[in-house]
């Protein structure tokens, strides 16, 4: 079963309390603009991700327990802090805070996430960067898999970025919210091309064992976001054929 996402090239400030993203507003100056979509490659250089605010970003996060133990997206985050005096505006990320609950409201996980960088001061818009940030550590996710017999669970996300400004001040940003579907071997496929005919013929059974072709979209995280061609994880339980 491959589950389908909407993608959004708007703006996702999920904030809980409807919160301004005006540049003059303190409590506004830090936030997560969205997570932003991997992209797609065929061969096995590193996943680059832009700061480039049109890119597009996921409404939702997709997790396959089947292959992934945790979920760790790419995070753009914005700075709206404008340079002042000897203040150039400029943030550190030093951390991040993340909880994971059901639509229940019951928390599921709560833990700290390593996120480190920094982001330029704002001009007249704010300034934007990139930060992997783990979402679904390896304690959650288990518990959640625990859960899962079939089919797919649905949580929500809460994450803070703790920042720093040029003089030391630690200050929180924007709590964004984030819906992540947790699954178990949805985003396996099994394409028509997988098969090895032949070898089908001989043993009456289906098969994932055709030869890897230039053309495969290889994931940039098995089991998070993307769907994965049975031939790249042949081997494993969730990437083996029903008989």
């Amino acid at each position: 079963m491959h589950v389908m996402r909407s993608i959004v090239v708007a703006p996702l400030l999920a904030i809980a309390c409807g919160a301004s993203t005006a540049l003059d507003s303190a409590s506004t100056d830090v936030f997560v603009r969205g997570i932003l979509r991997p992209p797609e490659r065929t061969t096995n250089a590193a996943c680059v991700y832009s700061s480039d605010r049109a890119k597009a970003i996921f409404a939702s996060g997709l997790v396959d327990v089947s292959l992934a133990q945790s979920y760790k997206p790419t995070l753009l985050v914005g700075n709206a802090r404008r340079s002042g005096g000897v203040d150039d505006g400029r943030v550190t990320i030093t951390g991040a805070s993340v909880r994971v609950a059901d639509f229940g409201g019951a928390t599921i996980g709560a833990f700290t996430s390593v996120a480190s960088g920094f982001i330029d001061g704002a001009t007249s818009e704010p300034a934007y960067a990139t930060y992997e940030v783990e979402l679904l550590d390896a304690a959650t996710t288990a518990a959640i898999a625990k859960q899962l017999a079939h089919g797919t669970l649905r949580f929500l996300v809460t994450i803070t970025l703790e920042a720093k400004t040029a003089s030391g001040d630690a200050f929180p940003s924007i709590p964004y919210q984030f819906p992540i579907d947790v699954c178990r071997g949805c985003l396996v496929t099994f394409p028509p091309e997988s098969v090895d005919r032949v070898l089908e013929m001989r043993t009456g059974k289906t098969n994932c064992a055709a030869p890897l072709t230039s053309d495969i979209v290889i994931p940039c995280v098995p089991g998070q976001d993307q769907p994965i061609d049975c031939r790249l994880c042949r081997g494993l339980p969730a990437c083996t054929p029903a008989e």
